[in-house]
Formats: C-alpha cells, structure tokens, sequence
C-alpha cells in the first residue's frame, strides 16, 4: 500500500514539474504563491488587516466631514459616495440592524471629523508601516527600520495622502466615465437598446480596474523600495486590479453571509469589515509575489547582463553546503547583503543600483540554497524591531555570519 501511495505521489510530482516547465505562467503562479508561503503571507496580511481595520472609522468620519462643504457646490455628491461605498464594501452600507447609515454618519459634522482625523494620522501611517513590511518580505527586503523616528512617520503621512488622493481619484474618474457614457448614450437613442445595460455594467468593471491599477502601481512602486521594470510593474498592478474587482463583485455573498451569521450578533459589522479588509490584504499581497518572482525572469536568461562579474563570482564560490538550519540561511544572506553594500559605495553606485543588484543577488542565493537542498524559512524576524529581543537575534545573526567567511 505504501509503495502504491510512494509511486502515485512520484506520478504527481512528475507531471507537476513537466506542467511547469511547459507552461510559464503556471510556473510563475507557482513561484508566486510559494513566495507568500514562505514569507509567511497570510500572517502579514493580518498585520495590514489590524491598521486597515481601525483605519476605517475615522477615514468614513474625515470623508463625511468633508463632504458637508462639498454638498454645496455639487448635491449629488452624498449619493453618488454613499454608491461607490456600497460598491467597494458590499453588504455593509444601509439602514438596517448591523450596517452603517450614511445620513446619521454625515450628520455628526466637523467635530467628528477632526476627531477622526486625529485618528487617521494615526492608524492610517501604522497601515502604511505594516503594508511596506508586508510588501518588501514579498521582495525579499528586510524590514525596514528608519534612523528617525519622526521623518519615518511623515513619510508615512505623505504616502498616505498621495494613496488617498490617487484612491478618491479612482472612485471618481471611475464614476465619471460611467456616468458620461450613459449620458452620450442617452444623447444618441442608444440607451433602450436591448444589451446596452450590460454593456454599461461591463465598462463600468473595465474602468474601475483601469483605475486601481494605477492605485496598486503607486503601492508597488514606492513601498518595497526595490525599483522593478515598468512592464513588469504594469502586469503586477493589473493582476491586483482585477482580483480586487472580482472581489468586489463577490463582496455581496462573502461579507453578507459573516453579517446575517446570528454568532456574530452585535460584533456583524466589525467581523464583516475584518473578511473584507483581510481578503483585500491577501489579494495585495498575492499580487506582489506574483510581480517580485517575475522580475528574476527578465534576467534569467543573461545574468551577466544584470549582476556585475564580481557578484556573479562570489555567487559561485558561495558556501550554500554550509547552511544547515534558518539561522545559517539569514546569516549568509546577512553577510552578503552587507558585502553588496561595501561593494557599491566603493563602486559609487546609486541608491537604484544598488537596490537593485542586492535584490536580485538575494534571489540567486536563494535559488541557490534550493538547489542544495535546503528550503529557507520566511527571511522577516518575527520580533518587533528595536526591541531586546529583536537586537539579541541581530548580534546572533551577525555572529553566525562570521563563520562563513
């Protein structure tokens, strides 16, 4: 029975590596996914869920404080913001038990606002923090830790805003679009042709991802701090784009489901939005291993094109039979990432280049250590940095890389 069940998992391993090899984007998916996997995906992404969670309360009080002065000047404005909520978080807007009520939520005018401002300053920057984490582990980048403090939040406040404006530009160009197509179509006796509805539902969903695509291009792009081609950035924006529409669309049946369970009670609404913000989370993070494992493949081919000759020699003459457990792994990637970093300011390299090469030099070492035998655990120390035990697990790092040399 054993040797049965051995040769049937050989079988299936078999046509899994031959399925690979002949078709690329499935490798791909693959190397993406197992990205995630190791670099402990789903925990990151409840570490963006937590900021993201208490982000929304005062970004809806901010966004309602603002919008009684911009009701002066455009009255549609609530209804049209009160849609576009209800399209991005199904299920949870309306008057009934359990939802959010729009009214009620504008009428606690500016006071709430500046309150939630407070607020989102806050967790809004803390977001930020955990999402750039969360995206450079996907890049294989350590965490990021600023020499101050207070620069570090404002950099934060400033990624956060340009999001927020990019996001508000989004929703409403996304809406405009829509909207001046049916009014054109309208204009031309075009409107009451049989199919012009779903017509109009299928632009409006071809629009929206046009739009978010351009959101997730800005988090990919700034975030990590490693610099990845256009084209690649590109496909990676609309892949995110697309499963964050398709969740949308789905968002009726999976957030409505958590919010009628009677088990949740009084909690329904702050379990739906936690659902929510988790898959949105996972989705983000699932399309950012799939782009950071396209980028080795541009360079695949030509290494020597990508690498200068003195990384490609060390790359050779690595000591990957030494590693033996997740300590030695981070270790050598310790060591080296510290090398490439004395190697470009002897060069005089650009912060760009030397990203770049150091990025691409921890693939190589990890597909290294690969092929040695040896599958390196997630590289983000679990400890919270700066903190005790965070500079204990540093000091045993760079001790275990003194026995590589």
């Amino acid at each position: 029975m054993v040797a049965v069940v051995d040769k049937g998992k050989r079988r299936v391993e078999s046509w899994f590596g031959a399925t690979r090899k002949r078709f690329g984007w499935f490798d791909h998916l693959v190397r993406g996914y197992t990205r995630f996997n190791e670099q402990n995906g789903n925990s990151l992404a409840g570490s963006v869920t937590y900021f993201g969670f208490l982000s929304f309360f005062p970004l809806l009080a901010v966004g309602f404080a603002i919008l009684v002065y911009v009701v002066v000047v455009y009255p549609d404005a609530r209804a049209e913001v009160g849609d576009a909520l209800t399209a991005t978080f199904p299920g949870l807007i309306g008057s009934g038990p359990g939802k959010i009520d729009l009214p009620n939520t504008a009428g606690a005018g500016v006071g709430a606002g500046i309150v939630g401002l407070a607020g989102l300053v806050y967790s809004g920057t803390g977001w930020v923090d955990a999402l750039r984490d969360a995206l450079r582990a996907m890049w294989l980048q350590p965490v990021h830790k600023a020499p101050n403090v207070v620069l570090k939040k404002l950099w934060d406040l400033v990624v956060l805003v340009v999001f927020g404006v990019a996001l508000v530009a989004s929703v409403s160009f996304s809406s405009l679009a829509t909207s001046m197509t049916r009014v054109v179509l309208g204009a031309v006796g075009l409107d009451r042709v049989p199919g012009m509805g779903v017509g109009l539902r299928i632009l409006a969903v071809v629009v929206a991802v046009a739009f978010d695509a351009v959101v997730f291009a800005i988090l990919f792009g700034v975030l990590p701090g490693v610099r990845t081609p256009l084209k690649v950035l590109a496909r990676g924006s609309l892949l995110a784009a697309t499963g964050f529409e398709i969740l949308k669309l789905a968002g009726t049946f999976l957030v409505g489901r958590t919010t009628s369970n009677p088990v949740y009670g009084a909690f329904a609404i702050m379990v739906g939005l936690l659902v929510w913000i988790n898959f949105v989370s996972r989705i983000t993070l699932l399309a950012a291993a799939w782009t950071a494992t396209a980028v080795p493949d541009a360079a695949e081919d030509d290494d020597a094109a990508t690498l200068p000759d003195e990384v490609l020699t060390r790359l050779d003459g690595l000591p990957v039979d030494r590693v033996r457990r997740p300590l030695d792994c981070e270790a050598l990637l310790y060591r080296e990432q510290v090398w490439v970093g004395s190697l470009a300011a002897d060069a005089g390299w650009t912060p760009d280049e030397t990203g770049r090469v150091r990025g691409l030099y921890v693939q190589r070492i990890v597909e290294r250590l690969r092929d040695a035998g040896f599958e390196p655990a997630a590289l983000v120390s679990s400890t919270k940095p700066g903190s005790l035990r965070d500079l204990v697990h540093q000091v045993r790092v760079a001790r275990r890389a003194r026995r590589f040399r």
